[in-house]
């Protein structure tokens, strides 16, 4: 078994949202880095892949969706939570991949994200 953290990336343009899941992912043990843009966490995402990544539907530049599709191309392999404040349907409607594990309707709360972490990033 490996002692090594596992690391998870949020990717919000929202300073309350990256600092909210940050802190709750934080405290289950697991490290975090967070992005406020698509382009900004695929850029690290080519250096190193998360075990977890959260992102936003809605981004400045280059939606949530867009980014999905642009990590396909790569074959950044990781499972995807796509956050929106909209509904889920909405989102289902437009991510064509299995990539995107759940969708975490926005507010989310505590219980909510500690379950996708044990689900996803788990040992």
């Amino acid at each position: 078994m490996s002692n090594r953290k596992k690391t998870v990336y949020i990717v919000d343009d929202q300073l309350g949202i990256q600092l909210l899941l940050k802190e709750i992912i934080s405290n289950e043990g697991y490290q975090t880095e967070t992005f406020e843009t698509a382009k900004d966490a695929i850029e690290r995402i080519h250096i190193k892949k998360p075990d977890l990544l959260f992102v936003d539907y809605k981004l400045p530049l280059m939606s949530g969706v867009e980014m999905v599709q642009k990590l396909e191309e790569m074959e950044a392999d990781c499972p995807i939570i796509m956050m929106t404040g909209l509904s889920e349907d909405e989102v289902k409607k437009n991510v064509k991949t299995d990539r995107v594990k759940e969708v975490l309707l926005k507010p989310f709360n505590i219980e909510e994200v500690k379950k996708i972490l044990k689900k996803y990033a788990g040992e």
